[in-house]
């Protein structure tokens, strides 16, 4: 018989007869061994929390909800740590204060009691001979919870009672659907009016064609601008879905990929609600905007892959992200899943000293496991991130339609990432794979080559062909 199944069992019929903690303990002491997932003898957990709702935690720290759920507890800290093992039931204080206390419950979570790890020193000692030896401790705990978390949450159940109560199944307002509409149509209008734009339409002609001379100018907007136009009216007719549990999975806001109909963004509503309710409608719908930029990009490019020349090549896309690759080619294979961080040249660490930038400190911010994954400097998303932070940017009057991102524009952001400061998600992405690749080029090259990027170059995994655009899709 399941040993978890016999204290399931044992915790149900403790609550319809209203027995006492103590009346509990005999029960477990009668029953077999009580073992952990790992088939090691663990302490009892508290009484309250069900086996569901571990699922659930282990589920969401494995998906890396944290990130924008404050309900789940973010494993990278001392006190998320904490509040993750109070969270699946152990009773420990949560004052952000890495202690013995903490080290035993945690050691006791993932070894068992009978492991005999009591201490700080020997909950490290013991994680490093794991493999988790990354570099703070935070780091090697945060990694081997959330790898623990993922196995678990491959096995375990979360009950129809519990989704309903944390994942607020079928409760989205209609005001939240209706912000995710208009932020929908606002994030269209922005690539119609981007695309449209003078300026932009002078930096592809010079991408594509070299110049942005008369004809070649004409070329990009009778032979290159339609074919995205086209793209657009169809995302617009299609709009977006609500795949909130597909998306959580894993740990997206939105997707574009996957069992995402075509030309439609499919998004995670649980994501954009814990927005709403944390931060109000308003900053919702910024945010959801930002994002509908992003997916949209990934969509154009799907689209029209192998029918219209990339307005940006891999080549321009590396003069400014070294480091950028293209993790669907076939050459991408076994890439590794961490970046190594290249070394400052002295003629970027002066640059960005004359500008008031301590490079020690920037390099220090992206020096974790969290950046160092391959992920950062992903070439789709890194165009998409530049995107979005343009939109960002275009919103708040900082820079015009189509316009140059201004040096002391990304001084003053770089800044804040490194004062802990908000600063635009999209923008801390994208300068984390410029800063794990030497900050090279050097600063104020960097900023003229982001701004020769006309487009994201997006490449995405499925390839759907498109049938040459109707002369009404071209106006």
């Amino acid at each position: 018989m399941n040993l978890i199944r016999i204290l399931t069992e044992n915790m149900i019929r403790f609550r319809t007869k209203n027995i006492t903690s103590a009346n509990l303990k005999t029960i477990l002491d009668k029953s077999p061994i009580v073992i952990n997932e790992y088939g090691i003898k663990s302490s009892l957990l508290t009484e309250g929390v069900s086996e569901s709702m571990r699922c659930w935690y282990y589920t969401q720290v494995a998906n890396w909800t944290f990130e924008y759920d404050k309900r789940v507890p973010d494993p990278y800290n001392t006190k998320g740590v904490q509040d993750f093992l109070i969270a699946i039931g152990h009773n420990i204080k949560s004052d952000g204060s890495f202690g013995d206390e903490t080290a035993k419950a945690l050691a006791t979570w993932r070894y068992g009691a009978s492991a005999g790890i009591v201490t700080v020193d020997k909950l490290w000692s013991k994680i490093k001979s794991d493999g988790y030896n990354f570099g703070t401790m935070n780091e090697d705990v945060g990694e081997m919870i959330i790898d623990i978390c993922d196995d678990l949450a491959k096995s375990c159940v979360i009950d129809q009672q519990t989704s309903v109560k944390m994942d607020l199944a079928n409760s989205y307002p209609r005001e939240l659907r209706d912000q995710l509409d208009s932020s929908f149509i606002a994030a269209i209008k922005y690539w119609e009016d981007y695309l449209n734009n003078f300026n932009v339409q002078m930096k592809i002609s010079v991408n594509l064609y070299g110049s942005s001379n008369m004809p070649n100018m004409i070329k990009t907007q009778q032979d290159i601008i339609p074919w995205y136009m086209s793209v657009l009216n169809l995302i617009k007719k299609n709009r977006w879905v609500d795949r909130s549990a597909e998306a959580a999975e894993d740990g997206a806001a939105m997707y574009v990929a996957g069992d995402c109909p075509p030309l439609t963004v499919c998004v995670n509503m649980g994501y954009y609600l814990t927005i709403y309710k944390q931060s109000g409608i308003k900053i919702m719908g910024r945010k959801a905007k930002e994002s509908f930029v992003h997916e949209i990009q990934h969509i154009m490019w799907e689209k029209l892959k192998g029918i219209v020349k990339p307005i940006n090549s891999r080549a321009n896309i590396k003069l400014a992200f070294p480091l950028a690759y293209d993790s669907y080619a076939p050459s991408a294979t076994g890439v590794s899943k961490q970046l190594a961080q290249a070394q400052i040249s002295q003629s970027s660490k002066n640059d960005l000293t004359a500008n008031g930038i301590d490079y020690n400190k920037l390099q220090a911010y992206y020096n974790t496991i969290k950046w160092r994954k391959t992920y950062t400097c992903h070439e789709t998303e890194l165009l998409s991130r530049l995107a979005a932070y343009r939109q960002y940017l275009t919103d708040r009057n900082v820079i015009q339609m189509g316009g140059t991102i201004l040096l002391p524009t990304i001084i003053s952001d770089i800044k804040k990432i490194i004062n802990n400061v908000n600063v635009h998600w999209n923008f801390k992405m994208m300068i984390g794979c410029w800063v794990l690749g030497g900050m090279t080029p050097k600063l104020t090259d960097f900023v003229n080559k982001l701004n020769a990027l006309a487009k994201n170059s997006i490449q995405d995994k499925n390839n759907v062909n498109l049938k040459q655009p109707d002369q009404d899709e071209r106006t």
